[in-house]
Order: C-alpha cells, then structure tokens, then sequence
C-alpha cells in the first residue's frame, strides 16, 4: 500500500484557474480537485464543473464531482466537448496538463510568477524563520526588491522552494 504521506497526485485549483498542482497528497491545497489515475482529457463546462474524460474499448468514458469513483460511459454521448448552451467550453488534453516547473541543483520546484497589482504573492524572506513571507502587490520600490528572487503563487508553492534552498545548503532549523 502506497504511503499517504509521500503518494503524490495531481490536482486542479478553482481558486487559482484551475492551476495544475503535482505534490504529495498531504500538501494539497484547500479545495482542489484530484485528477483521476487514467485522465486523458478535462473538460471545464460553462456551469465551472469539472469532467474528466478517458477511452475505454475505443469509447469516451466520464467521471465528474458527483461520482469520481466510477468511469461510466452515457448514452447517447458527443464526442465533441461542446458544451451545453452552445458555447465553448475549457477543454485541456492530458499531456497539456503541465505544472510550470524549475530545477533548482536536481530539485523540480514550481517556477515564480510575475504578480499583478493588488495580488497577493509570497516571497524568500530571511526576516522569517519559516524563510518567506507574503504581500500584496503594488508594484512599490519595496515588491521591486522582494521579488528580484522570485514571486510564488500560495504558500505551498513557496514552501517547496524553501525546502529545495534547505536542502541544496543543509540549513536546519
């Protein structure tokens, strides 16, 4: 049996656009969604519900938040990811699915972002025992200076980074 703290899945956030997230299940961030084992296309439909979508005996098979324990096959089914009232819905194909990543010394850690005013960022702070912090931008004299090491979108992205920085010098705390 695969441990739970170190069995790593894959998740979408609704919070953040539905990001991609790949991390030990214990680190998941609140509210996520886990893609299911087998995913080979996801489907955001106009109502903001998540499909997921993968081929069994050449045929597309579904499951959704209502049950993402079984894969079911409904009839009559499109194959087209149209969505219901007629509009485009957000589909994205399972190798698309990528979490936007850096190596840092042999360490696959989530690549900073660039902030927009008003948003709320975390950054590598030594003003911290946890060694970062967060604000909200500004676009200040003082984001500026933070963020020349990188801006990470929520604390469990930052606390990856933290914990490669750790172990790439040996710091212990």
């Amino acid at each position: 049996m695969e441990n739970y703290m170190q069995a790593v899945k894959e998740y979408l956030d609704p919070d953040e656009n539905y990001a991609y997230h790949k991390c030990p299940a214990l680190a998941q961030g609140s509210g996520w969604i886990e893609i299911p084992e087998g995913t080979e296309i996801v489907r955001l439909n106009c109502s903001n519900s998540l499909n997921f979508y993968k081929k069994i005996n050449e045929r597309w098979a579904i499951k959704n938040k209502i049950d993402m324990e079984n894969w079911y096959q409904p009839k009559p089914f499109s194959s087209h990811f149209d969505a219901d009232d007629g509009s485009l819905p957000t589909v994205w194909r399972r190798d698309e699915l990528k979490p936007r990543t850096i190596n840092l010394n042999g360490i696959e850690v989530p690549a900073p972002f660039e902030p927009k005013v008003g948003e709320k960022y975390w950054h590598l702070s030594n003003e911290t025992i946890l060694g970062y912090g967060w604000d909200e931008s500004e676009n200040s004299e003082y984001d500026k200076r933070v963020l020349t090491l990188g801006a990470w979108r929520n604390e469990e992205e930052i606390k990856q980074v933290v914990a490669a920085l750790r172990k790439v010098f040996e710091v212990k705390v």
